[in-house]
């Protein structure tokens, strides 16, 4: 399995049809492909989650990178100890296959599996990344020096596209390397790689990538998008590569875990919130966050005027990295809750997800009415303002954990609005980009491409991402748990396998109460501020 973070057909048939992917046409011509519906939010955190579980996000309890723990609204990052369920490596682990798991978002601190296991993004940086631990050194030597694993696309440097995609391409290719010797030195049964540069680089070059954004530049931008291929020829070569290691009796998939548009609009949810009388902010945090940003901002501007601003441009980014450091990090810090109804406490930019707060609404039938209160002011206001606004409703369970998420998922535009939730002052809505960093944002449909042994061929409709771990579990000969959303995917696997191998449910597997939990540790605190960081360099909060 081949996970492509981020990515849609709307970029990947282009590039197709001139000839250039050619690995990834052959996988549509000899097998299974097809849209891939993503998780409500389509975030890679619950996505990621989903992917590997075969349960939504109701089920996992995440709906974002970090995740209500508790009765306080303080937002905790999400790591391999707070999903609910087990993972598709962790039901091929105690059935006694070789499993090798590379790069996995989400998932620090790495566990015990029966194969090797790296984590990827949410890792903090000088960390154990890797089961065995000695794998890490291992990974490093064969990298050929630090094994790295984010690229922040905010550093000003990366105002110059073309040096992200030279930098994206340097560690891009450290991977790749790095999972053809796991492959090919390493036993297993089930390998699953997964790239997350896709995703950062359309986050910036979206502008570039789209010629009817806002943020074009023309010939500029034309030019970007020839280089923008470039990367997608090497990751098609590599698809190859890989499965050309695996062999032809290998089953092999390519999938991503949402897909991607333009971001042209703006909506501030909290400040929307204040204005119908849900929000009350603490007015001291209130006033230091507005005097903090405009006097860094003044003080960058002064310095930008009295030196070479592309010279400075890397002490800057430093210097506004450690001053942040010393402000108030969480949106949380800024809200007086005892005088709030409703807020969002901090979730990440794609969505908004208002909490009706516990101590004001002390019912299920009073959230409810709130709730319903709150979709319908939102609604005129989006009316008035020619906004779409899709909602979702908390759906009440009698499982605590999975009670623990918003009461409200909010999408705007169709996902291509951006939703911030700190007391930013301005217009409430604004059709514009987020930054000229981040001109791209996450769309519900993903791709998946399947070919191998056991591969039916033809289109496949109304795949969920829930879906995968099962039909990948099925084609293993397994029992399907129970507790599991997905289903098996009669049209990605063929009649003869099909009929072979008929599905089992097996209703004595709880994956709720996971065995591998009892293996992994909490983060310290520590570890927590510094993914938090590590998701607001990457711009997703």
């Amino acid at each position: 399995m081949i996970g492509l973070d981020g990515v849609t057909f709307d970029v990947i048939n282009p590039l197709i049809e001139e000839g250039l992917l050619p690995n990834l046409a052959g996988l549509i011509v000899k097998g299974a492909s097809g849209r891939i519906l993503s998780t409500i939010p389509p975030i890679s955190g619950p996505s990621w989650i989903s992917l590997a579980t075969g349960m939504k996000p109701e089920k996992t309890s995440i709906y974002d990178f970090t995740y209500r723990k508790g009765e306080d609204y303080d937002l905790k990052n999400i790591s391999s100890i707070d999903y609910v369920g087990r993972s598709i490596w962790d039901y091929l682990s105690k059935a006694g296959k070789k499993v090798g798991v590379m790069n996995y978002p989400m998932c620090f601190p790495p566990y015990e599996v029966n194969g090797f296991f790296s984590v990827g993004l949410g890792t903090p940086e000088d960390k154990d990344f890797t089961f065995p631990g000695e794998l890490k050194k291992e990974l490093e030597t064969i990298a050929g020096g630090e094994y790295e694993r984010t690229v922040d696309y905010h550093k000003p440097c990366y105002e110059d596209a073309e040096l992200y995609l030279k930098d994206v391409q340097r560690v891009l290719n450290k991977k790749i390397k790095v999972a053809k010797y796991l492959m090919k030195e390493k036993q297993w049964d089930f390998f699953w790689l997964v790239i997350s540069e896709t995703d950062w680089v359309q986050h910036l070059m979206w502008r570039h990538i789209d010629e009817n954004h806002s943020l074009h530049e023309g010939e500029k931008s034309r030019s970007l998008y020839e280089k923008f291929k470039n990367l997608w020829i090497r990751i098609d070569r590599a698809i190859g590569e890989l499965a050309e290691i695996a062999g032809e009796n290998s089953n092999v998939i390519v999938h991503s875990d949402h897909g991607f548009g333009p971001n042209e609009s703006v909506f501030k949810l909290n400040v929307w919130l204040e204005l119908e009388g849900y929000l009350v902010w603490r007015k001291e945090r209130k006033k230091e966050f507005i005097f903090d940003k405009e006097k860094l901002f003044e003080h960058f501007k002064a310095l930008a005027k009295a030196t070479n601003l592309n010279k400075l441009a890397p002490k800057l980014y430093n210097y506004g990295r450690a001053t942040r450091k010393k402000l108030i990090q969480k949106t949380i810090d800024y809200i007086d809750i005892d005088k709030s109804i409703a807020f969002d406490p901090g979730h990440t930019i794609p969505f908004g997800g208002v909490y009706i707060n516990d101590r004001i609404a002390k019912t299920e039938r009073k959230k409810k009415e709130i709730s319903n209160q709150i979709e319908q002011k939102l609604r005129e206001f989006a009316n008035k303002n020619n906004v779409k606004v899709d909602i979702w409703h908390k759906s009440y369970s009698s499982t605590k954990q999975s009670n623990m998420g918003p009461d409200l998922i909010i999408g705007m535009d169709g996902w291509e609005c951006v939703v911030l939730k700190d007391p930013l002052n301005g217009d409430v809505f604004e059709r514009r980009p987020y930054s000229s960093f981040h001109t791209g944002s996450h769309r519900i449909e993903g791709i998946f491409m399947a070919a191998g042994p056991d591969i039916r061929n033809g289109q496949v409709e109304n795949l969920h991402l829930w879906d995968v771990a099962p039909t990948v579990l099925h084609l293993f000969g397994m029992s399907i748990p129970s507790c599991i959303d997905g289903h098996v995917r009669a049209d990605v696997i063929n009649n003869e396998y099909m009929e072979s191998h008929p599905v089992n449910i097996q209703e004595k597997i709880d994956g709720t109460s996971s065995e591998v939990a009892e293996k992994t540790r909490e983060m310290t605190q520590k570890e927590q501020e510094a993914v938090h960081q590590q998701l607001k360099d990457l711009g997703y909060m």
